[in-house]
Protein backbone atom coordinates (compact mmCIF):
# COMPACT_ATOMS: atom_id res chain seq x y z
CA UNK A 1 0.00 0.00 0.00
CA UNK A 2 0.88 3.17 -0.04
CA UNK A 3 -0.51 6.30 2.12
CA UNK A 4 -0.85 9.98 0.82
CA UNK A 5 0.46 12.12 3.56
CA UNK A 6 0.03 15.75 2.75
CA UNK A 7 2.15 18.54 5.33
CA UNK A 8 2.63 21.81 3.49
CA UNK A 9 2.10 19.90 -0.16
CA UNK A 10 4.53 17.06 0.29
CA UNK A 11 3.65 13.27 0.17
CA UNK A 12 5.01 9.88 0.93
CA UNK A 13 4.38 5.84 0.19
CA UNK A 14 4.95 2.93 1.44
CA UNK A 15 4.24 -0.62 0.39
CA UNK A 16 1.46 -3.34 1.56
CA UNK A 17 -0.58 -5.85 0.64
CA UNK A 18 -4.74 -5.82 -0.09
CA UNK A 19 -4.33 -1.80 -1.14
CA UNK A 20 -7.27 -0.52 -3.31
CA UNK A 21 -6.33 -0.10 -6.96
CA UNK A 22 -3.87 -2.70 -7.00
CA UNK A 23 -5.63 -4.95 -9.15
CA UNK A 24 -8.96 -5.54 -7.15
CA UNK A 25 -10.47 -8.91 -6.60
CA UNK A 26 -13.88 -8.51 -7.78
CA UNK A 27 -15.10 -11.59 -6.10
CA UNK A 28 -13.85 -10.24 -2.66
CA UNK A 29 -15.10 -6.63 -3.62
CA UNK A 30 -18.73 -8.71 -4.30
CA UNK A 31 -18.60 -10.59 -1.21
CA UNK A 32 -18.04 -7.60 0.53
CA UNK A 33 -20.99 -6.01 -0.76
CA UNK A 34 -23.46 -9.25 -0.24
CA UNK A 35 -22.16 -8.26 3.81
CA UNK A 36 -22.98 -4.62 3.55
CA UNK A 37 -26.42 -5.14 1.78
CA UNK A 38 -27.42 -7.69 4.72
CA UNK A 39 -25.91 -4.99 7.10
CA UNK A 40 -28.74 -2.34 5.79
CA UNK A 41 -31.44 -4.69 4.45
CA UNK A 42 -31.98 -7.33 7.37
CA UNK A 43 -30.05 -5.64 10.40
CA UNK A 44 -30.77 -1.94 10.12
CA UNK A 45 -34.15 -2.16 7.21
CA UNK A 46 -35.46 -4.96 9.29
CA UNK A 47 -34.35 -4.71 12.85
CA UNK A 48 -33.01 -8.05 13.20
CA UNK A 49 -30.17 -6.35 15.33
CA UNK A 50 -28.85 -10.20 16.38
CA UNK A 51 -27.36 -10.49 13.01
CA UNK A 52 -24.40 -7.93 13.81
CA UNK A 53 -21.96 -10.98 15.17
CA UNK A 54 -22.35 -12.41 12.44
CA UNK A 55 -21.70 -9.23 10.12
CA UNK A 56 -19.09 -7.27 12.16
CA UNK A 57 -16.29 -8.17 14.87
CA UNK A 58 -15.82 -9.35 17.60
CA UNK A 59 -13.99 -5.94 17.87
CA UNK A 60 -15.37 -4.03 15.83
CA UNK A 61 -13.33 -0.33 15.54
CA UNK A 62 -15.52 2.82 15.18
CA UNK A 63 -14.14 6.60 13.94
CA UNK A 64 -17.44 8.04 14.75
CA UNK A 65 -19.27 11.30 16.18
CA UNK A 66 -18.78 8.98 20.25
CA UNK A 67 -15.41 9.19 19.73
CA UNK A 68 -12.00 9.17 17.44
CA UNK A 69 -11.10 5.57 17.69
CA UNK A 70 -14.08 3.64 19.24
CA UNK A 71 -13.46 -0.43 19.88
CA UNK A 72 -17.10 -1.77 19.93
CA UNK A 73 -17.57 -5.91 20.87
CA UNK A 74 -20.39 -7.12 18.56
CA UNK A 75 -22.51 -8.23 21.11
CA UNK A 76 -22.15 -4.31 22.67
CA UNK A 77 -23.12 -3.06 19.42
CA UNK A 78 -25.93 -5.25 19.69
CA UNK A 79 -27.18 -3.43 22.64
CA UNK A 80 -26.23 -0.18 20.81
CA UNK A 81 -28.37 -0.28 17.65
CA UNK A 82 -31.48 -2.45 19.80
CA UNK A 83 -31.52 0.93 21.63
CA UNK A 84 -30.96 3.94 18.80
CA UNK A 85 -34.28 4.29 18.39
CA UNK A 86 -36.26 1.69 20.28
CA UNK A 87 -39.89 0.86 18.61
CA UNK A 88 -39.08 2.65 15.66
CA UNK A 89 -39.67 1.71 12.27
CA UNK A 90 -38.16 2.46 9.05
CA UNK A 91 -40.15 3.55 6.19
CA UNK A 92 -37.59 5.16 3.41
CA UNK A 93 -34.37 3.69 2.87
CA UNK A 94 -31.94 4.18 0.13
CA UNK A 95 -28.50 3.68 -0.39
CA UNK A 96 -25.00 3.27 -3.24
CA UNK A 97 -22.15 0.86 -1.84
CA UNK A 98 -18.99 1.64 -3.83
CA UNK A 99 -16.02 -1.02 -3.28
CA UNK A 100 -12.16 -1.39 -4.02
CA UNK A 101 -10.13 -3.95 -2.38
CA UNK A 102 -11.00 -4.68 1.99
CA UNK A 103 -13.34 -1.49 1.68
CA UNK A 104 -16.77 -0.42 1.20
CA UNK A 105 -18.28 2.95 0.60
CA UNK A 106 -21.64 3.89 1.27
CA UNK A 107 -23.95 7.16 0.56
CA UNK A 108 -27.18 6.68 1.78
CA UNK A 109 -30.30 8.11 3.75
CA UNK A 110 -32.47 6.52 6.49
CA UNK A 111 -36.10 7.76 7.36
CA UNK A 112 -37.61 6.49 10.82
CA UNK A 113 -41.19 6.51 11.60
CA UNK A 114 -40.12 8.73 14.88
CA UNK A 115 -39.48 11.57 12.53
CA UNK A 116 -35.84 11.15 12.76
CA UNK A 117 -33.70 11.00 9.21
CA UNK A 118 -30.22 9.88 9.04
CA UNK A 119 -28.29 11.01 5.83
CA UNK A 120 -24.85 9.89 5.57
CA UNK A 121 -21.12 9.37 3.50
CA UNK A 122 -19.52 6.12 4.97
CA UNK A 123 -16.25 3.94 4.68
CA UNK A 124 -16.45 0.51 5.95
CA UNK A 125 -13.21 -1.76 6.08
CA UNK A 126 -13.41 -5.83 6.12
CA UNK A 127 -11.72 -8.42 7.11
CA UNK A 128 -12.30 -12.53 6.49
CA UNK A 129 -16.34 -11.99 5.71
CA UNK A 130 -16.79 -9.16 8.44
CA UNK A 131 -17.05 -5.45 8.77
CA UNK A 132 -14.08 -4.93 11.09
CA UNK A 133 -13.72 -0.95 11.09
CA UNK A 134 -15.84 2.10 10.17
CA UNK A 135 -15.38 5.61 9.43
CA UNK A 136 -18.55 8.14 10.44
CA UNK A 137 -17.35 11.41 11.78
CA UNK A 138 -21.07 12.51 12.08
CA UNK A 139 -24.71 12.77 9.88
CA UNK A 140 -26.83 15.04 8.09
CA UNK A 141 -30.73 14.54 8.78
CA UNK A 142 -32.67 15.49 11.76
CA UNK A 143 -31.42 13.53 14.48
CA UNK A 144 -28.78 15.84 16.47
CA UNK A 145 -27.69 12.41 18.63
CA UNK A 146 -26.04 11.48 15.19
CA UNK A 147 -24.30 14.98 14.66
CA UNK A 148 -20.55 15.88 15.08
CA UNK A 149 -19.17 16.03 18.66
CA UNK A 150 -16.16 18.64 18.79
CA UNK A 151 -14.63 15.70 21.68
CA UNK A 152 -14.59 13.20 18.93
CA UNK A 153 -12.04 15.11 16.59
CA UNK A 154 -9.53 12.18 15.18
CA UNK A 155 -6.03 12.21 17.26
CA UNK A 156 -4.08 10.69 13.92
CA UNK A 157 -3.72 7.54 12.86
CA UNK A 158 -7.09 6.92 11.76
CA UNK A 159 -7.09 7.61 7.74
CA UNK A 160 -6.13 3.78 6.33
CA UNK A 161 -3.34 3.82 3.53
CA UNK A 162 -3.93 2.99 0.02
CA UNK A 163 -2.44 2.25 -3.69
CA UNK A 164 -2.08 4.63 -6.45
CA UNK A 165 -4.46 7.17 -7.42
CA UNK A 166 -5.43 5.90 -10.63
CA UNK A 167 -8.50 6.54 -12.75
CA UNK A 168 -11.31 8.51 -11.39
CA UNK A 169 -8.80 8.98 -8.09
CA UNK A 170 -6.11 10.77 -10.08
CA UNK A 171 -8.54 13.52 -10.12
CA UNK A 172 -9.28 13.81 -6.39
CA UNK A 173 -5.66 13.47 -5.78
CA UNK A 174 -5.21 16.46 -7.77
CA UNK A 175 -8.01 18.05 -6.16
CA UNK A 176 -6.51 17.81 -2.67
CA UNK A 177 -2.71 17.48 -3.50
CA UNK A 178 -2.44 20.95 -5.46
CA UNK A 179 -5.51 22.02 -5.33
CA UNK A 180 -6.58 22.18 -1.65
CA UNK A 181 -2.38 21.08 -0.05
CA UNK A 182 -1.63 24.50 -1.93
CA UNK A 183 -4.75 26.63 -1.62
CA UNK A 184 -4.73 27.30 -5.43
CA UNK A 185 -8.52 27.77 -6.01
CA UNK A 186 -7.40 28.90 -9.70
CA UNK A 187 -7.44 24.83 -10.35
CA UNK A 188 -11.31 25.05 -9.49
CA UNK A 189 -12.54 24.83 -12.93
CA UNK A 190 -9.51 22.72 -14.44
CA UNK A 191 -11.03 19.71 -12.18
CA UNK A 192 -14.93 20.33 -11.02
CA UNK A 193 -17.12 21.23 -13.36
CA UNK A 194 -18.54 23.27 -16.03
CA UNK A 195 -21.44 22.74 -12.95
CA UNK A 196 -20.35 20.98 -9.36
CA UNK A 197 -23.65 19.87 -7.81
CA UNK A 198 -23.31 19.59 -3.88
CA UNK A 199 -25.31 17.87 -1.52
CA UNK A 200 -23.42 19.41 1.83
CA UNK A 201 -23.65 20.98 4.88
CA UNK A 202 -24.67 24.49 3.42
CA UNK A 203 -27.87 22.63 1.73
CA UNK A 204 -29.53 19.48 0.28
CA UNK A 205 -28.89 20.41 -3.52
CA UNK A 206 -26.97 23.36 -4.64
CA UNK A 207 -25.58 23.62 -8.50
CA UNK A 208 -22.39 25.73 -8.72
CA UNK A 209 -20.19 26.92 -11.46
CA UNK A 210 -17.08 25.83 -10.76
CA UNK A 211 -16.24 29.32 -11.04
CA UNK A 212 -18.54 29.98 -8.51
CA UNK A 213 -17.43 27.89 -6.10
CA UNK A 214 -13.74 29.18 -6.87
CA UNK A 215 -14.88 32.77 -5.85
CA UNK A 216 -16.72 31.52 -2.70
CA UNK A 217 -12.77 29.51 -1.42
CA UNK A 218 -10.96 32.44 -2.45
CA UNK A 219 -13.26 34.73 -0.72
CA UNK A 220 -12.94 33.09 2.60
CA UNK A 221 -10.32 30.99 2.00
CA UNK A 222 -7.59 33.38 0.75
CA UNK A 223 -5.53 33.32 3.99
CA UNK A 224 -6.11 29.46 4.58
CA UNK A 225 -2.93 27.08 5.06
CA UNK A 226 -3.59 23.72 5.16
CA UNK A 227 -1.53 21.51 7.08
CA UNK A 228 -1.39 17.65 8.78
CA UNK A 229 -3.33 16.88 5.76
CA UNK A 230 -4.19 12.87 5.59
CA UNK A 231 -6.67 11.09 2.92
CA UNK A 232 -7.31 7.99 1.21
CA UNK A 233 -9.38 7.13 -1.74
CA UNK A 234 -11.33 4.08 -3.26
CA UNK A 235 -13.59 3.99 -6.29
CA UNK A 236 -15.66 2.25 -8.42
CA UNK A 237 -17.61 3.14 -11.99
CA UNK A 238 -17.86 7.00 -11.78
CA UNK A 239 -17.91 7.56 -8.07
CA UNK A 240 -14.58 7.45 -5.87
CA UNK A 241 -14.78 7.93 -1.99
CA UNK A 242 -12.67 9.80 0.13
CA UNK A 243 -11.84 9.49 4.29
CA UNK A 244 -9.58 12.81 5.08
CA UNK A 245 -8.36 14.84 7.63
CA UNK A 246 -6.54 18.32 7.69
CA UNK A 247 -5.63 21.69 10.41
CA UNK A 248 -6.32 25.04 9.14
CA UNK A 249 -3.63 27.80 10.66
CA UNK A 250 -1.87 24.85 12.54
CA UNK A 251 -5.47 24.71 15.16
CA UNK A 252 -8.79 24.16 13.38
CA UNK A 253 -9.56 20.58 12.25
CA UNK A 254 -11.76 18.98 9.79
CA UNK A 255 -12.26 15.33 9.78
CA UNK A 256 -14.51 14.06 6.90
CA UNK A 257 -15.67 10.58 4.67
CA UNK A 258 -17.07 12.08 1.34
CA UNK A 259 -18.48 10.89 -1.90
CA UNK A 260 -17.86 12.38 -5.41
CA UNK A 261 -18.85 11.85 -9.24
CA UNK A 262 -16.73 11.57 -12.38
CA UNK A 263 -17.64 12.62 -15.59
CA UNK A 264 -15.88 13.96 -18.93
CA UNK A 265 -12.58 13.99 -16.38
CA UNK A 266 -13.89 16.04 -13.88
CA UNK A 267 -15.57 15.96 -10.61
CA UNK A 268 -19.30 17.13 -11.38
CA UNK A 269 -21.38 15.99 -7.76
CA UNK A 270 -20.25 15.40 -4.26
CA UNK A 271 -21.99 14.23 -0.94
CA UNK A 272 -20.77 15.66 2.62
CA UNK A 273 -23.34 15.85 4.58
CA UNK A 274 -21.71 16.07 7.80
CA UNK A 275 -17.46 16.82 8.55
CA UNK A 276 -16.11 16.16 12.24
CA UNK A 277 -13.03 17.90 13.74
CA UNK A 278 -12.51 20.86 15.73
CA UNK A 279 -13.72 24.09 13.39
CA UNK A 280 -17.00 25.56 14.96
CA UNK A 281 -17.82 26.80 11.36
CA UNK A 282 -18.08 23.37 10.30
CA UNK A 283 -19.17 21.16 13.43
CA UNK A 284 -22.38 22.54 13.33
CA UNK A 285 -26.41 20.87 13.46
CA UNK A 286 -27.17 19.88 10.17
CA UNK A 287 -28.42 22.93 7.64
CA UNK A 288 -30.37 19.97 5.41
CA UNK A 289 -32.01 16.70 4.62
CA UNK A 290 -32.27 14.62 1.34
CA UNK A 291 -34.45 13.20 -0.53
CA UNK A 292 -34.44 9.68 -2.10
CA UNK A 293 -33.21 11.58 -5.68
CA UNK A 294 -29.94 12.70 -3.91
CA UNK A 295 -28.74 8.97 -3.59
CA UNK A 296 -26.65 8.52 -6.93
CA UNK A 297 -28.58 6.13 -9.27
CA UNK A 298 -28.61 3.06 -9.29
CA UNK A 299 -29.31 2.72 -5.75
CA UNK A 300 -30.87 0.02 -3.17
CA UNK A 301 -33.99 0.87 -1.55
CA UNK A 302 -34.64 -2.27 1.09
CA UNK A 303 -38.20 -3.42 2.11
CA UNK A 304 -39.09 -1.94 5.66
Amino acid sequence: MSFVSLSAGGSGAGIGPLAPGTGGNTVREDANKTILRLWYDEMWAQTHFDLIPSLAGPIYMRHHSRGASDPIPAQEYVRMAAGTEPGAKVVDFNYRLVAEGDYVGSIGRMVFDSGHQWDWVQMFRLADGRMVETWLPGMGGTDPRTYPRREAAWVGGEVPKMGPATGPKAILARWYDQMWAKCDFDLIPQIAGPIYTRHDLAGARRALTAEQYRDTLKTVGGNWRITDFDYFLISEGDLVVAIGTWKMGGNLQWDWVQAFRIEGGKMVETWLPAMGGTDPKAIHTAASKWDRSIIPAPFHSPKP
